[in-house]
């Protein structure tokens, strides 16, 4: 079929205006081959594209020809002079790749393989079948860069949203036993032995040459860097090789006879270490304890009897209520600490006991998480946590003490969660009447007195009166109908029981903790003071320390500082010495010899600390988007102009062991292999496989980047 709708070969003519190849997108000029049976739609740079696009473009071809000719029948029959046009608006993103169980690594990285143009387009136009090594004993035999191919003319040129990757899985399995189950893995990984093997599978050197590794002095680094070079192409040359790999100069000094030895590996992706011991900045919103008047504990100013009777927070002066009001701390603490650490320095900084705070995460005006194990890991506090620290008496996870712990949550009339939630604590030996009362001190410096006293004088009721009739207070059976407001969990409290509180809900404990929900209604919520509800105050540890989130990132091109110091390798990870003729510890450097045109960095996020035990590193890290200038930490002079624009990012949220990727990522426009390539896309989107949705320039920079992805300008 394709052969009937295939003109004379024209000329190939290349320009940067004009239409787009509809295989490759490469730009074309005014010479170019179409498809005459859909009127030109379909415009090819060469009879190779042609061919490859033939199988995806014939259904689309069929359609469109009989929309054509139904329009047209449609026209003559109303008399109306117009011709049958083809129309043909392609989607506007490409599709997701749908979870096969534990694949996002794989996904996420093949959606940043996609958007490396020069790759795609050489793979979809059917040029690699002239490349294609099935005979290299070290790639997969072809089946993987064809598995691949197939891939990626599903992605351009299908026409499903979402795409299942399992002829590609199953090659992946096949070639490596690693990938063949659903078990997680690292996408940094993963992307090292993609482009090994594909960059095999095109390899264009069919009978290898022996090349001896050289290992030379500092007298000539530059020419044996040279060779070095040399000798991996004559090896190992392919369009992958062109693209993402680049060169490693290695650099050795004898502990012994100091002896420097030099040497040159090539690389795929670029793996940078966080610096050593990091801090982070945490910001913490610290409640001091209240007794049932509301007055902060350490306070020394006299209670001042309100209008209405209330006492305390209620008719105090302004000084008094901002004294109650929950105050901002900044600490500095390790990066992998743990949320013990933090509270023991908010402590320190606040002339707090650490064992009487409490340390919840606060999400939506409710809590959110509880942080009851002095285990728990600061890098699974994000940051964007808000947390919050209250002073209660001591707490054990033991019932049996002699303090009861409240936590408690104020809803509207809508049942949506507004004010600042609170945690108190009281005697166990408390009647029900009297926790009601405790409660309400907690809760009464946030009212408009002069609201409250127009509604007493208008009911006729005094404060007690008031309390004991409106107060909307409501058991919850648990932490998660607290944190969700799920009204199965809620019972009504115990008002008119005379009996001891914890007699009453013994039952109902959560190791020596209650919940509690304050249901307001509309007529309740018109005597809040907005300004009182929403008041905080900032501790001079803000100001000197800064805000979380500040201070405590890294840049890129900080690790690419740190990437380039020396290292000291110890007996176990000793080198061989050439002058010694022996194993020696050694001062070793590592430095960029060489950049590759499509440069991949990944952060080193977990520490393994045993073979049962890792840790992941949540610090931040600002790297641009756009002009990213990295020839100072390259050694070679063609790379010191060098600069890069960031085109897609893998994500990963979670932890060590459970996590998930995803991809950020956006096109350009390429004019092949070689020489400058064209401007790049504002339009960034977000692969979290099979969804797909269009996100904001300024959300590519994030705290979970894993691993990034850079185009140089100008190839070479």
């Amino acid at each position: 079929d394709l052969d009937k709708v295939l003109g004379p070969p024209p000329p190939r003519s290349f320009s940067t205006d004009g239409p787009g190849c509809s295989c490759c997108g490469i730009r074309l000029g005014s010479a170019i081959m179409r498809c005459s049976s859909c009127d030109g739609l379909a415009v090819y740079c060469n009879e190779s594209c042609q061919r490859a696009h033939w199988p995806w473009h014939k259904k689309l071809c069929k359609h469109l020809k009989k929309q054509a000719a139904e329009a047209a029948a449609k026209a003559e029959a109303e008399g109306v002079k117009q011709a049958g046009a083809l129309v043909y608006n392609p989607p506007v993103t490409r599709p997701g790749l749908s979870n096969l169980g534990n694949t996002c690594y794989m996904n996420s990285l093949l959606q940043c393989a996609y958007a490396i143009k020069p790759l795609t387009q050489f793979l979809v136009s059917n040029r690699y079948t002239d490349e294609l090594n099935k005979d290299n004993f070290e790639g997969s035999g072809g089946e993987l860069v064809t598995a691949l191919c197939t891939l990626f003319k599903d992605m351009k040129f299908g026409d499903s949203q979402t795409i299942s990757p399992i002829p590609m899985k199953r090659v992946v399995g096949r070639v490596n036993e690693d990938y063949a189950g659903f078990q997680q893995h690292d996408t940094t990984e993963f992307a090292g032995f993609l482009f090994d093997k594909i960059s095999e599978d095109l390899c264009r050197i069919t009978k290898k040459p022996y090349v001896e590794r050289l290992d030379c002095s500092r007298a000539d680094v530059d020419l044996h860097a040279a060779e070095a070079w040399d000798g991996f192409k004559r090896r190992s040359e392919s369009m992958v090789t062109d693209l993402v790999y680049g060169l490693f100069e290695s650099t050795c000094i004898c502990a012994r006879c100091k002896h420097v030895a030099v040497a040159f590996d090539p690389y795929a992706n670029l793996n940078l270490s966080f610096p050593t011991n990091p801090m982070r900045i945490m910001t913490v919103v610290l409640h001091r304890w209240r007794g049932k008047d509301g007055v902060a504990s350490g306070s020394t100013k006299k209670k001042k009897k309100g209008k209405g009777g209330g006492g305390g927070g209620g008719g105090g002066e302004e000084g008094e209520k901002i004294r109650n009001a929950p105050r901002e701390v900044s600490v500095k603490v390790r990066a992998d600490g743990s949320v013990w650490d933090v509270q023991r320095e908010v402590a320190q900084a606040t002339g707090c006991d650490p064992e009487k705070l409490c340390m919840f995460e606060i999400y939506q005006n409710t809590f959110y998480n509880w942080f009851r194990a002095r285990e728990d890991k600061l890098s699974d506090v994000q940051v964007t946590d808000v947390l919050a620290a209250y002073e209660c008496h001591p707490f054990f996870s033991s019932e049996k003490t002699n303090f009861i712990h409240a936590l408690i949550v104020q809803r509207d009339h809508e049942g949506d969660p507004f004010g600042t939630p609170i945690a108190t604590s009281f005697e166990r030996g408390l009647t029900c009447d009297a926790v009601r009362w405790h409660i309400w001190g907690q809760v009464k410096r946030q009212l408009d007195w002069a609201k409250v006293q127009e509604a007493i004088d208008e009911k006729k009721l005094t404060e007690e009166q008031m309390v004991e009739e409106f107060l909307p207070l409501q058991f919850c059976d648990s932490f998660e109908t607290l944190r969700q407001g799920n009204e199965d969990g809620l019972d009504p409290f115990p008002t008119d029981d005379p009996r001891v509180f914890a007699t009453c809900i013994e039952e109902k404990f959560v190791k020596g903790w209650c919940c509690f929900n304050l249901a307001w209604t509309k007529e309740w919520l018109s005597l809040f003071d907005k300004q009182e509800v929403e008041r905080m105050t900032e501790d001079d540890t803000v100001s000197k320390l800064g805000r979380q989130g500040e201070g405590d990132h890294t840049s890129l091109d900080d690790m690419l500082e740190g990437f380039g110091k020396p290292e000291t390798l110890s007996k176990e990870d000793a080198f061989f010495c050439q002058k010694c003729k022996e194993h020696q510890p050694a001062l070793k450097t590592i430095k960029i010899r060489r950049l590759p045109n499509v440069l991949i960095v990944g952060f080193k996020r977990f520490e393994y600390r045993t073979p049962y035990r890792s840790d992941k590193l949540s610090q931040f890290v600002s790297y641009p988007v756009d002009g990213l200038q990295v020839g100072r930490h390259a050694k070679a002079a063609d790379d010191k102009d060098a600069v890069y624009d960031l085109f897609g990012v893998i994500l990963h949220y979670g932890r060590a062991g459970f996590g998930h990727y995803v991809a950020y990522a956006r096109s350009w426009e390429s004019n092949g292999p070689t020489g400058k390539q064209g401007e790049m896309e504002k339009a960034w989107y977000e692969f979290d496989d099979g969804n797909v949705r269009r996100i904001k320039p300024e959300h590519v920079v994030t705290e979970h980047a894993y691993a990034l992805f850079y185009r140089r300008r100008t190839f070479f």
